[in-house]
């Protein structure tokens, strides 16, 4: 399998994901959504010495990871592609703080500590996220958008993008398919063809474009207007929207 086919399966995975019958994937999108924010604000809200804090938020994804029977080892390959940027953005701070501390009798330094919980936010942030992905259809996440009153343009604009980058790949497939047969070469693209391949995908992706929109032009699209599932909020998920904020604050205070 080639890494454009490898991409579309990974696409194409995650969307298999979304289909499982459990008890996260059947909560109301927006609730979700609100729970990821939530959670994002939580992690990036906590100090570098927030030790529980951070035990209680990996201990809470595999939960999740394990009530949307997601294998942990999936979670894992899809955010710790993120660790390496963070790595090198906190290694400024192991050089730039090398004040020596003790952390709960650990040797350290408030460099490396703070590199530590950089990386630790960055997974943290990025687990969640795919979590929210792969527990709702993008259909779904795009209605959670319009029930908070995002502009529809901006939503079809997601859904737009998210749909037809699969024709984006398989185009950029054959064309280096294509580039190999012609060169004679196992599996390199060389940096001197390396414009004019991105050009000439330009140019396709752009022929592409117009035909689809022609197409859903006379099929009387409207990007002005939200196609996909209406899903009304209930009493229910306002309470548990605010029981979630309330937990979120209460650990806060506590766990800080």
């Amino acid at each position: 399998m080639n890494k454009y086919a490898y991409s579309l399966f990974s696409f194409e995975h995650i969307e298999e994901l979304t289909k499982k019958d459990t008890t996260i994937h059947h909560l109301q999108p927006i609730v979700k959504l609100f729970f990821t924010v939530f959670f994002i604000i939580f992690t990036l809200t906590s100090t570098s010495y927030a030790l529980f804090s951070y035990l209680f938020l990996i201990c809470l994804v595999i939960l999740i990871c394990f009530l949307a029977k997601i294998p942990v080892r999936e979670m894992l390959k899809r955010t710790l592609i993120g660790l390496p940027f963070s790595f090198f953005l906190g290694l400024s701070n192991v050089i730039l703080m090398p004040t020596p501390i003790s952390f709960y009798n650990i040797p350290l330094t408030i460099g490396l500590l703070s590199m530590i919980s950089i990386m630790l936010k960055t997974f943290l942030c990025l687990a969640i996220v795919f979590l929210f992905v792969a527990t709702t259809p993008l259909e779904d996440i795009a209605g959670a958008f319009v029930m908070l009153h995002v502009p529809y343009f901006l939503v079809s604009i997601i859904l737009v993008t998210y749909r037809y980058i699969y024709l984006l790949v398989e185009e950029a497939g054959k064309m280096h398919q294509a580039y190999i047969l012609r060169h004679f070469k196992k599996d390199a693209l060389e940096m001197k063809h390396m414009g004019s391949f991105l050009g000439l995908l330009f140019v396709r992706s752009l022929h592409h474009a117009h035909l689809v929109d022609d197409a859903m032009s006379l099929r009387g699209y409207d990007p002005g207007h939200y196609y996909g599932p209406h899903q009304s909020i209930h009493a229910e998920d306002v309470f548990l929207i605010v029981l979630m904020a309330g937990v979120m604050i209460i650990l806060k205070v506590v766990l800080s």
